[in-house]
């Protein structure tokens, strides 16, 4: 996949390039977003295969539970960041 990024989408660019002999892995490109960047490149998309209904049959419970968690976690977070100000 490739996304197009429009010019002011790479914050604060760094470029280190001409390391020492030997020492390559210090060449890099960094900037402002660079760690989450890092984290999406690492990802991969598995094969699209059909799920039967009795797979979300069995678990709809899970997910249920999974989103009340996310919910939750978010509004704690935000009540957190209240109480912080």
């Amino acid at each position: 996949m490739r996304v197009e990024l429009p010019e002011h989408a790479i914050g604060k660019p760094l470029l280190r390039i001409f390391s020492e002999h030997g020492r390559k892995k210090e060449n890099d490109l960094s900037y402002q977003d660079k760690a989450l960047v890092d984290v999406r490149v690492e990802f991969t998309r598995a094969r699209d295969r059909q799920v039967s209904d009795s797979f979300w049959q069995r678990n709809l419970i899970v997910m249920d539970r999974t989103i009340e968690l996310f919910d939750s976690t978010s509004a704690f977070i935000k009540e957190l960041h209240r109480g912080l100000r």
